[in-house]
């Protein structure tokens, strides 16, 4: 399952970087990162235990983000190190190493192949909603993004169990990335979304995995037909 995963989480990628150069090549612009948060696990099966947080680059040049800062109210982690490539994602988690929260029990529930970035001091993500905060290692705010769970933001159903994300399922490239009509729940079978192996098997979600803009969705489309017709023979 994995290896299909990983096939379709790279042509997505591959298609939303096409169309996002061949947009660009109507402009004239410098080279630059264009960070933004892509997907929020506030709310994983049971407890908060699990949390992660996915960033989308939507420039063209590679952003280093050993000592960036994630903050959440008065609550700060600091990146512990790795690339957020261009045209790409990296997922921040929780590892810090209680109940298998380390970089191979996120591997082992989600796939070996998403990129995965370590932090310390973990803040927790508010189940109510609240404000995230990206920082470079001089203060300054990379992205920030305040998210909810009542209208008109996704309606945060089974809020008490858990097991699902926040995440884009509109536009990427869109200037409101972070309004609430841009956003929706994680569900199993949909925009990409699965559920994790056991025993995180009650979340889902779709770390590393980012919606195309809308020039490339009829490109997925004959990708994940292609994809369910080979599995099927």
């Amino acid at each position: 399952m994995f290896q299909h995963l990983h096939l379709f989480h790279q042509f997505r990628l591959t298609v939303a970087a096409a169309a996002f150069g061949l947009a660009s090549m109507c402009t004239v612009s410098l080279s630059h990162a264009d960070v933004i948060i892509s997907e929020v696990m506030y709310n994983p099966h049971g407890n908060n235990q699990w949390e992660y947080l996915e960033l989308f680059n939507r420039g063209d040049v590679d952003l280093d983000l050993t000592g960036y800062e994630l903050q959440r109210g008065s609550n700060v982690a600091t990146i512990d190190g790795g690339l957020l490539p261009a045209s790409g994602v990296a997922v921040l988690i929780r590892s810090d190493g209680s109940g298998g929260r380390t970089l191979e029990g996120y591997q082992a529930a989600w796939g070996e192949d998403i990129n995965f970035l370590e932090t310390t001091d973990w803040p927790g993500l508010i189940l109510g909603g609240g404000t995230i905060t990206i920082r470079d290692p001089a203060g300054n705010t990379v992205v920030q993004m305040t998210y909810g769970v009542e209208d008109p933001w996704p309606e945060a159903e089974g809020a008490t169990a858990g097991g699902w994300s926040l995440t884009i399922g509109g536009d990427p490239f869109r200037e409101d990335w972070d309004a609430p009509d841009n956003w929706v729940q994680s569900v199993e079978g949909e925009l990409g979304a699965w559920r994790a192996n056991s025993p995180r098997d009650n979340d889902i979600g779709s770390p590393g995995f980012v919606i195309p803009e809308p020039a490339s969705a009829a490109l997925l489309g004959m990708f994940s037909g292609a994809l369910l017709l080979r599995r099927a023979s």
